[in-house]
């Protein structure tokens, strides 16, 4: 008993021995660490340098990408890209051609360019030279034809292609002397610049304008009022000829136009056109209408 009094005791005064050495000391001030002489405080580590050449470096948050990354980037994003703009397009159109005509006189007498037809026949008969038998000048319509086209989009803006057709409405071949028949077969190609940018892109109004040179025969005719002779002109019996112009074959010329596309891939579009005739030279012109599909 005596013992584990005694044993109580020690256990007591250790515990208020090791109470007083942790409390803080009265001054408030830290105990100071004391280092051996031999020893040195460690620095601390220096960061590793970055080689700028290594690929493999971990680069900073604020570098700024490089032209290769700006470049790069994921196949999908790329893909999308090309869905939304069609590099191919395949069209079909309606075309209403006009052509212009200048004051003449003696247009079933021989003018150049001219057939004369009496009920689907050519006209041989006289006609009195003196009155009659001339038109003034204007515009009028002429042949019609269905083209279909294909356009490649070479780059963001321009577009190049070419149509084929079958032409209309042309003017009769002649009964009686040396006069060609209709040529009824239409080819050109053709340049577009697209205004706008990206402007297969995206769906609404696309703006063009281009070039374009092929063949074709443009045709069209007139109503002209004549006299068989003096007789006739006294009494003012007067008969109609039906005077179909001829011209062409080859063209060259300029388009203007607008489309609107109301998805990725399909457009319609209204075009204005001026035709330059070659051969039998006119000055012409013509309203295109069709659809477009782009692949």
């Amino acid at each position: 008993m005596r013992n584990f009094q005694t044993f109580g005791r020690l256990a007591l005064a250790f515990s208020l021995l090791a109470s007083s050495a942790l409390a803080e000391p009265k001054d408030g001030k830290a105990d100071e660490v004391v280092l051996d002489e031999d020893e040195e405080p460690q620095a601390a580590p220096k960061p590793k340098a970055v080689d700028p050449d290594d690929d493999e470096a971990p680069r900073p948050k604020n570098h700024p990408k490089g032209d290769d990354e700006d470049d790069a980037s994921p196949p999908s994003e790329k893909a999308a890209a090309s869905d939304a703009a069609p590099l191919n397009w395949v069209s079909v159109s309606f075309q209403q051609d006009l052509l212009s005509y200048k004051d003449t006189t003696g247009v079933c007498a021989g003018a150049a360019q001219y057939q004369c037809f009496s009920q689907g026949k050519s006209y041989g008969g006289s006609i009195y030279p003196k009155s009659g038998d001339q038109l003034a000048g204007g515009v009028g319509f002429a042949t019609r034809r269905i083209l279909v086209g294909y356009e490649r989009v070479l780059a963001e803006n321009i577009t190049l292609g070419a149509k084929l057709g079958f032409a209309f409405s042309g003017s009769p071949k002649a009964t009686t002397g040396q006069g060609s028949a209709f040529l009824p077969f239409h080819a050109e190609v053709r340049g577009s610049y697209w205004f706008g940018k990206s402007p297969f892109a995206t769906d609404g109004l696309r703006g063009y304008a281009g070039i374009a040179a092929g063949l074709m025969e443009l045709d069209g005719h007139v109503t002209v009022e004549y006299y068989e002779d003096a007789r006739g002109f006294n009494d003012r019996n007067k008969g109609k000829l039906d005077a179909w112009r001829k011209t062409g074959n080859g063209f060259a010329g300029l388009h203007a136009g607008v489309a609107y596309g109301f998805s990725k891939q399909h457009q319609l579009f209204l075009e204005l056109r001026v035709l330059q005739m070659l051969g039998a030279t006119a000055l012409g012109g013509a309203i295109n209408v069709g659809y477009a599909y782009g692949l």
